[in-house]
């Protein structure tokens, strides 16, 4: 019987599996240690380039400050509440999907390894604020987390989805090191809704999720000459751990795993920077199956997540992650930069 830990670098550290299965027992162990700290993020310096311009004939913002930070406080409050339960429903009158589904995973995984806790999310006092002018809905806000010596920035994007409905936190992602930040409007000036299909800028919105994803599944996909990776830290960190599947299975009797990436069905959250591109948070999901010839024994996460001891053959790990872009306009000789990225393991399914 093989022996299988939840496999996401956000949870359970090890694959362990016995030398009788025909795997060796060291080799896992080092691959995956490896794969943890390669996804630490240092922290990251930043300060918000934010501009007024004259309103002329734009549509006022849909927030002001006074309401934004209002949400603010809500969601921190529900926030808080979900993070001391451990449990996604008090989160619900503030968090929707994706943001709900990966906070939920977090608290699965954090409550079934030993010693783990979970951190809070810095939503209050933002140190930048970017609301969508108001006009049709659904409509967007983006806050940047306050600085805090030695932490990630967290940046959040905020989606109502029509006039009588709360603002939710739709997302969260951890800015990468070094990276370089657009420059948006201030909170008194409404910045453009970006339409999915719009031509205006290098990718269109809708477009960002499916050309990254390819790109995961593939490093010689055209894609790569779309976006600029050097600083993304979830790309090397995927590819990473192609790379030790691939070493992990190689000689190992009757065991194949594989990962696939996709778009994610809840689409993007996107506004418009002061040089006529835009700042995505887009969801892209993944997919890790394991595939054995013997019977595998589940981990406490697996075993939270399916409901079941063991598998007949397959353990199956979904995933769920934003990553956040800066997309030039249309016509720019740049590259859509990798600002940041989020990752949580959000199902589990055994056969």
């Amino acid at each position: 019987m093989t022996t299988v830990e939840n496999m996401s670098e956000s949870g359970f550290r090890q694959l362990r599996t016995w030398r009788r299965a025909g795997l060796p027992r060291k080799n896992p162990l080092v691959i995956v240690g490896a794969l943890v700290a390669a996804i630490s993020l240092a922290a990251c310096s930043y300060t918000p380039t934010l501009i007024s311009s004259p309103t002329g004939d734009k549509l006022p913002p849909a927030l002001d400050d006074t309401r934004m930070n209002a949400i603010l406080e809500s969601t921190n409050a529900a926030s808080a509440a979900g993070d001391q339960a451990r449990d996604w429903q008090p989160l619900a009158s503030r968090f929707t999907n994706p943001a709900l589904a990966m906070r939920n995973g977090e608290y699965v995984v954090t409550g079934t390894t030993q010693g783990a806790t979970i951190s809070g999310l810095p939503l209050t006092k933002p140190q930048a604020m970017v609301v969508q002018e108001a006009g049709k809905w659904p409509r967007y806000a983006f806050t940047v987390s306050p600085a805090t010596e030695g932490q990630s920035l967290f940046v959040f994007a905020f989606a109502q989805s029509h006039a009588r409905a709360n603002y939710s936190l739709w997302g969260y992602v951890k800015l990468f090191p070094k990276v370089k930040f657009p420059a948006t409007f201030k909170p008194e000036v409404g910045s453009p809704a970006v339409p999915a299909k719009s031509k205006d800028f290098l990718v269109n919105p809708g477009g960002i999720a499916p050309s990254y994803a390819a790109l995961l599944n593939n490093p010689e996909d055209p894609a790569k000459d779309v976006f600029d990776t050097a600083l993304d830290s979830f790309m090397a960190t995927y590819k990473e751990r192609r790379t030790s599947y691939d070493e992990l299975v190689k000689g190992a009797r009757g065991l194949s795993v594989t990962i696939s990436a996709a778009p994610g069905p809840d689409g993007f959250v996107a506004l418009g920077t002061t040089d006529g591109g835009a700042l995505v948070m887009s969801e892209v999901t993944y997919e890790v199956t394991m595939k054995s010839e013997r019977r595998l024994n589940l981990g406490p996460a697996a075993k939270a997540m399916t409901g079941k001891t063991s598998a007949a053959s397959t353990l199956s790990e979904k995933h769920t992650a934003l990553v956040l872009f800066s997309v030039p306009p249309a016509g720019s000789k740049a590259k859509v930069s990798v600002l940041g990225a989020s990752d949580a393991t959000t199902a589990m399914s055994a056969d």
